[in-house]
This record gives structure tokens, sequence and C-alpha cells, in this order.
């Protein structure tokens, strides 16, 4: 009935009723005060004036919930709506709550329509930007690929930003490559910290020089010791001869260098510091071309965004849009992993910059040593017959806990899957302590605090993520990711800016990690 009046009335109307019981209350209080006899009178109005202040205090309350529930909760909802639209899926206003808002609701409504179009014409204009560059990209990618010698840069902390097809076959199986990832993981940090510095100050001291005769500087590049022996059975030898080469920056900095494997400068014994023109260098590199190219081929190549991370800054301190995460899931035997419920399939993808490398995942299955019950089944559709020739998770974990490396983990409902990593990480012999945890389930509680709905489903349609393959452990790991990259953004626009700002939302008490704990 009171959807007729407008919203200036509604509002007036929550006041009307405060003063007009506040009136009916002190009227009765006099009222019942002056039939009293005269010797009770003083007594009874004071005891009624009582009565009365409290009355007014229980109708104040009523009409606040009142105004709460049609007014304040709808708006509320609304903005918290609207912020979903500019950073998400979601295009009208359909919550029953917001009726009662007047012409407010339309207005919103329209502003989404429009917010919607400018959307549409900025996603049709970067898919366009986005073609150009993919065309640019597979041209680089195609000389890379043909290039024979093994190429890696890295920035300053390390961190691998492009390689070629050549640089993954000449890994082989002695280690992961990929971008984001630390070259310590593959070959001797202080060496390589030795011979960056060497590299930043013999640049510094060339400074002017031309091309033709920019710096090099060829090492014995130990192997890291985590380093597994080869996939042929051979065991590698304890280093490789590397020439390292300054990246410039514009301002003359030295924000990364470049990596050629297996080089050997002419006439030059290794570890040694050399300048010599690129044509001779070259000349004597030993490099043999790719034999599996298509082994190769699977990684993403490139992401020259590396170059700009500042490695001052302490890791809780960064914006979350520079940081290397990798969003993984677990497929189990049921949900409670202290009662011996066990891994059956993990996957996970590793996510650089804000962007989902799909062509870095992790994704294996896992013997639990137990049979898989008919009710789990229901949901990820695994049978021990799927898993019957899988290594245990004591033998899977270690290859995990290594592709991730140092990145941060997200997982939706991470404390379930957490649970499961910490209860084998001992036998594993692997540590997941020591590495940040986000969860999209507390994100989205505090982002959306207007909802109840947090389920991946209800988040992938939010942010108009597309679902493939759910209830597989890579299928919900590449929605997970997407819907986490989708709410950076919105995070930012609330102040959650750095991973000590996520960190903080995450570790929050909420009815959420109450019920966490149950894990």
């Amino acid at each position: 009935m009171t959807e007729r009046f407008s919203l200036r009335v509604r509002i007036f109307l929550f006041f009307a009723l405060i003063a007009l019981g506040a009136v009916v209350a002190i009227g009765l209080a006099i009222a019942v005060g002056l039939a009293a006899e005269p010797a009770e009178r003083v007594e009874r109005l004071a005891s009624n004036a009582g009565m009365a202040g409290f009355a007014i205090v229980v109708i104040t309350l009523l009409v606040w919930m009142l105004f709460d529930q049609y007014l304040a909760r709808a708006l509320h909802t609304m903005a918290r709506s609207m912020e979903s639209a500019m950073h998400g899926n979601v295009m009208t206003l359909n919550d029953d709550d917001l009726r009662y808002l007047g012409p407010i609701r339309p207005a919103a409504t329209a502003l989404l329509a429009a917010n919607a179009e400018l959307r549409r014409q900025h996603e049709s204009e970067r898919a366009a930007d986005e073609a150009k560059i993919r065309v640019h990209e597979r041209r680089l990618a195609a000389i890379l690929r043909d290039f024979e010698h093994p190429l890696v840069l890295a920035n300053r902390e390390h961190r691998i930003t492009l390689f070629n097809a050549a640089a993954a076959e000449r890994i082989g199986g002695r280690g992961e490559i990929g971008v984001g990832r630390r070259l310590d993981e593959l070959f001797d940090l202080d060496v390589l910290k030795a011979s960056f510095a060497e590299v930043q100050l013999r640049s510094r001291e060339s400074d002017g020089v031309t091309v033709e005769q920019r710096v090099r500087v060829y090492r014995e590049l130990p192997w890291a010791a985590t380093v597994t022996s080869a996939d042929d059975g051979h065991t590698p030898a304890d280093s490789m001869t590397v020439s390292m080469s300054p990246i410039r920056g514009d301002d003359g900095d030295v924000p990364g260098y470049l990596l050629v494997l297996d080089a050997r400068p002419g006439g030059a014994g290794p570890d040694t510091a050399v300048d010599v023109p690129p044509s001779a260098a070259d000349a004597n590199v030993v490099a043999a071309p790719p034999k599996n190219a298509t082994a190769a081929s699977r990684h993403h190549f490139h992401d020259f965004l590396l170059f700009e991370r500042c490695p001052e800054k302490a890791l809780l301190e960064r914006p979350l849009n520079t940081l290397n995460f990798v969003v993984f899931d677990t497929e189990t035997t049921g949900l409670e992993p202290s009662r011996g419920d066990e891994i059956i399939s993990i996957a996970g993808v590793r996510v650089v910059n804000g962007y989902v490398i799909e062509q870095d995942t992790f994704d294996e299955l896992v013997n639990p040593g137990r049979a898989i019950p008919p009710a789990s089944t229901k949901f990820h559709g695994l049978v021990d017959a799927d898993v019957a020739d899988s290594d245990a998770i004591e033998e899977v974990l270690p290859r995990f806990r290594r592709f991730v490396a140092d990145s941060i983990l997200v997982a939706h409902n991470a404390a379930f899957d957490m649970k499961f990593l910490t209860l084998k990480q001992s036998a594993a012999g692997v540590d997941f302590r020591e590495l940040a945890v986000l969860d999209t389930v507390l994100l989205s509680a505090w982002l959306h605090d207007h909802t109840g709905q947090h389920t991946l489903d209800a988040l992938a349609e939010r942010f108009g993520v597309e679902v493939h393959g759910r209830h597989t452990a890579l299928g919900d790991t590449l929605v997970t990711a997407e819907v986490f990259v989708a709410m950076l953004p919105a995070l930012e626009a609330r102040g959650v800016v750095t991973l000590g700002d996520a960190i903080d939302i995450c570790s929050r008490s909420s009815d959420i990690t109450q019920a966490q704990t149950r894990y």
C-alpha cells in the first residue's frame, strides 16, 4: 500500500509515527494519572511518565526497524549492487526490498543500463586492441620459437619475464620454467645475484657505448639444490655456462637481464666478464634447436610488466595486481579431512600481474589409498578406477609445492583445501604454513555484504565469468582464478589495494570463518 506514496512522504511517515506514538504515550500517562485519587495523582503521574518514556523508546526502536528494513537496508543493497555492476555482471536491480525506494530505483537502473552500454563499448574496443596485440605476440612467439638459442629474460627479482621454446627444451625435466617463476628455482641464487650485480656495475661503467659493444658477463651457473635429474635418467652437469646481458631502461636503470643458456665466449673461459660484439658472441653460442616444440609451446612466453615491479617494497605492501598467485582447488573423498577423507585430485593455475596464465597449470589425480564413496562421485565424477594408477599424496604434494614456489595461494573456501594440505604436509616433507593464503569466499562476503550468496557459481554469475568443468579440480581452479582477477578492481575501489589489506579482510571473524573451523 505504501508504494503509492512518494519517497519523501514515506520518510515523513516514519518520523510521524514516532511523534504520534510519543503524543499517545504521554496523553495516556496524563489521562491515567488524572483519573487517580487526588492524593495519588503526583505519584501516579510520575510513574506513568516513566512508562510513557519507555513506550516512546520502544516505539522509536520499532520505527527504526521499519526504516532499516524498507529504506536503510534497501539503500545499502542498492549501493552494493551498483558496485557489483561497475565491476561485474549485474545489469538490473531486481531485489524486492528496493521497491520502496521510489524514483531512486528506476534512476539507478537507468545508470546501470548506461554503464552496461559503456562496458560493451569498452569490451569491443579492448577486444580490437587485444586482437592487434595478439598479432604482435604471434610474431614475437614465432621469432622466439624459431630462434635456436635458449633465451630467458628476468627482472631484478630474478623472475622470468620471457623465455623461448629452446629454453623450455633445454631445462627439460630438471625443473619448471614459466612466466613469473623465480630463476633461483633452477639456478644457484648467490651466483645469480653476484652476476647481476656485476652486470649492473659494468652497465653503468659502459654507459654511452654502442649497442655493438654491449656488456656480456659469462658464468658457470650452478643448478639449484632442488633441481631434479633429467627425464632421461642421466645426472645433469653441476652447472651450465650462460651469458648475462643487462636490459636497460629509459632512465639508464637496469631492471633485468637476458640469459643465453649454453653460451661460451670465443677465447674466454668461464667465470669471466668480457665485453664482446653480439655477432662474435652469438657465433660462439652452443645451443641445439628444440627437439620437442609442442611440449614447450604450452607455456606462456612473456610478461614485460614484471620489469615494473618494485622489489624494495615488502610483500604485504605490494599491490595485489602486481603479485604472483597460484589459485588452486582439490577434489576429495568427502568433506571431513580431520576424519580420514583424502585428496583425489589437485589442480592449480598461475596468476601473474592480474592475468590468468592458463598455459601454466598443475593438474594431477591422487590415489587416496581408500575407496571413493558414491556420494562423492556424484559431485566430481571420479571413481576408484580413475585414480588406481595415480601417485599417492606423499608423492604429488612435493610436486605441487614446487609449482607453487613462493606464490600466494588463493582458493574458494580456502580453509577446506588448506586443511587437507596441512594434514599431509609432514608426511610429504613439505610446508605450506609459510605461504600467504587468500579466500574468495571471505573476500566476497566483505565485498558483497548485502547478500548471502557467495558460492562459486554465484560469484561467477556476478562477475560474468563463464563456467567450464565445474566440480573438477582444474575446472573449478580456472573459474576461481577468473573470479579472483575480476574481484581485484572491485576490491581496489573499496580501498583493498595491497596484500596486507586483503589478508586483513580474510582474517576478520565472521559467521563464515566460524563455520570453517569445523574442518
